[in-house]
């Protein structure tokens, strides 16, 4: 596995977190490693374009070789809450929109699996 698809299997948990928790912002810029296709962060233990196609074993992956989150759609939620916040005469389309997004970060969810070949585990470092 490469070792640029560590920091976004890390990162979707503090990304997650941020989202979820009042308490937390997600940052203004973000420096990511493995974009992926339909706007997610490869999670997965797959490289995203290997010179070489190797086949992972999914005995170790559990079948998440191409397991992605959903980046694009996790920023866009979390700035559409916030703007719509300050603006409450926009809720209908407010309430639209986040209906949208909610549905491109369920293709993409925060995954977590052990996997001490990978470096992977489902206990926070």
């Amino acid at each position: 596995m490469s070792p640029d698809q560590i920091h976004p299997a890390t990162n979707q948990r503090v990304l997650e977190q941020a989202y979820n928790d009042p308490a937390f912002t997600l940052p203004n810029a973000i420096y990511i490693d493995a974009v992926d296709v339909e706007g997610g962060i490869r999670t997965g233990t797959e490289q995203i374009h290997p010179l070489t196609k190797v086949k992972e074993d999914d005995s170790t992956t559990g079948g998440h070789g191409a397991a992605r989150y959903a980046y694009v759609a996790t920023f866009a939620s979390a700035n559409i809450k916030r703007l719509c916040a300050s603006q409450p005469d926009k809720a209908t389309v407010c309430k639209e929109l986040l209906a949208q997004v909610e549905q491109e970060r369920k293709k993409q969810p925060l995954t977590l699996w052990s996997d001490a070949a990978h470096g992977r585990s489902t206990q926070a470092p």
